[in-house]
């Protein structure tokens, strides 16, 4: 997939009330963690982080880069390791897991979305900001990698032209954005 900013924008602006004034300041904040184009991007161009239709919030540039940490510190904690291994969208356990199965190191996770039942989207930040894979998970069994860019992801999963086993069950929004509220946060 081509990184699909316009159209993600496009899509998120109809949810926007009448007389929305959003914030627009420039991004990425100075002094945070290097932030993918895409991201960024549609963060400008929409004014804030923004919260979907009640159901998925996209975070904030500055709730980015002061949570990250803590984001990852809990994964460590929940599943006692510094990281996990995963193959069709489950957890593996010590004695389950190839060469050939997925890894994720918590350390290399930054969190840049949230489901309101706790479901998280993070990138995996190995390598190049611009080349960061899209991970949702429940935090617990349930674990898949998008190989796909932030703008591709979050479109692909609001227009449903992409499942997502972690987060588009039957109450995820389906094509048309309904509501979106800006994040209030002063910079």
């Amino acid at each position: 997939m081509v990184a699909r900013v316009n159209e993600l924008v496009r899509l998120l602006r109809e949810g926007v009330p009448e007389g929305a004034n959003p914030n627009r300041r420039d991004y990425p904040i100075s002094g945070s963690i290097p932030l993918p184009g895409d991201y960024v991007d549609t963060i400008v161009e929409i004014g804030s982080g923004f919260y979907i239709d009640e159901k998925f919030s996209v975070l904030h540039p500055r709730v980015v880069s002061q949570d990250f940490r803590q984001h990852q510190d809990d994964l460590v904690r929940i599943h006692e390791a510094e990281g996990i291994y995963f193959r069709d969208g489950k957890l593996l356990f010590p004695g389950q897991f190839s060469p050939d199965d997925d890894y994720v190191r918590f350390s290399k996770l930054i969190c840049w979305g949230l489901e309101n039942s706790g479901k998280k989207v993070f990138w995996d930040s190995s390598g190049s900001s611009d080349y960061w894979h899209v991970i949702a998970t429940d935090c617990s069994d349930s674990w898949v990698r998008h190989k796909i860019k932030f703008s591709d992801y979050l479109y692909g999963i609001l227009s449903r032209e992409l499942i997502c086993p972690v987060l588009t069950g039957p109450a995820w929004p389906r094509g048309i954005v309904s509501e979106l509220d800006l994040h209030e946060i002063d910079i």
